[in-house]
């Protein structure tokens, strides 16, 4: 009788092992959405964009050994706060891939086949809805940018104090504008009573950037009430001195510089401006005889508002007027004609 037992013991244990081996052994697909990121961590210096927005999702079938795939279902289903959870979140790290700037195409299957995660998971990439993606990486350069806050509706303010009023970031190398704080309702009313610290952004593709350190902000007990006035500006050159006398700058829309645009500002700070020999300023520098002469250079203007104006807020250009651009050229002028100083006979 016991031996008997035994014998069924280890035929059930032999079935239930070859049933565990089978199963093991059956392959399941499974298709899932999942998303493609820019990853976090990258190099400061580098901006990573894809051709698509981000993040990009994907539709995934993947494949695998059943039990693999019993252990996926459980970490896609598992509670927030369990750390097993999976959500098929995948991230981009360009220093795998492609350090240096420059234009990519990225096979999507070949990069998450070859990943960190589905080598954990044990599992194959078998199709994806979406096949590849071109990315972008372009160098940045350090930069040191005037700060400028703003309210919820890109409405400009102006503080009372503001420490430092530049920081440093990395941008674009043409990039010329500002560093942006942007103040909630909340921290405006907040910001009008004591110091607030914040942090300078400014915006890469689809992407806010933030600096390292925050700075001090401190707005006016009350707020300057600015009124909209059409002004049509007379356009002057600040030209280095280097250039002087060997080109002359050729304005290409100068037309549009000087069309009408709109001001807010105090009645005092308004009439000031007007006072103003040049409203608007274009800084032409030395790199920019290197630009093609065909081409030429395109830069944002400089407002010439009176420093006094810009520092009690009471003058700005309206936010919703478009930052002009000057569109210029550099034309070499002639060399001046070499003059030569006659022979004086000596007197006998």
């Amino acid at each position: 009788m016991i031996s008997r037992i035994k014998k069924l013991a280890v035929v059930i244990f032999l079935s239930i092992l070859i049933w565990a081996y089978a199963y093991m052994a059956q392959e399941e697909t499974i298709s899932r959405m999942a998303t493609l990121d820019v990853g976090g961590g990258i190099r400061s210096d580098l901006q990573v964009t894809f051709d698509k927005p981000t993040p990009i999702t994907l539709n995934l079938t993947l494949k695998g050994p059943a039990s693999k795939v019993a252990v996926l279902k459980r970490r896609l289903l598992a509670a927030d706060t369990d750390q097993e959870r999976e959500r098929l979140d995948f991230l981009y790290d360009p220093e795998t891939e492609h350090s240096l700037p420059g234009t990519y195409t990225l096979n999507i299957i070949d990069y998450l086949q070859a990943g960190e995660k589905m080598r954990d998971l044990g599992l194959q990439v078998i199709t994806c809805d979406v096949q590849t993606v071109q990315i972008t990486i372009s160098q940045l350069v350090g930069k040191p940018l005037a700060i400028q806050c703003v309210d919820p509706t890109g409405k400009i303010l102006q503080p009372e104090t503001l420490e430092p009023a530049t920081v440093a970031m990395f941008v674009r190398k043409e990039y010329d504008g500002p560093a942006t704080v942007t103040l909630t309702s909340q921290q405006v009313e907040l910001a009008r009573k004591s110091v607030l610290r914040l942090r300078p952004y400014v915006t890469l593709g689809n992407q806010q950037v933030y600096a390292k350190n925050p700075v001090s902000v401190k707005l006016p007990a009350t707020e300057i009430l600015l009124q909209s006035r059409p002004l049509q500006p007379r356009v002057g050159l600040l030209i280095s001195r280097n250039l002087l006398g060997k080109y002359q700058v050729e304005l290409l829309n100068e037309n549009e510089l000087t069309s009408v645009t709109t001001i807010l500002a105090t009645p005092e700070a308004f009439s000031e401006f007007e006072k103003t020999i040049y409203q608007v300023l274009v800084e032409v520098r030395d790199d920019d005889v290197t630009l093609a002469t065909t081409e030429g250079t395109k830069r944002p203007v400089i407002y010439n508002f009176p420093s006094q104006s810009i520092r009690l807020g009471e003058i700005q250009l309206d936010p919703t007027a478009p930052v002009r651009q000057a569109h210029f050229r550099l034309i070499p002028l002639p060399a001046p004609a070499a003059t030569t100083t006659p022979l004086v006979n000596p007197t006998p």
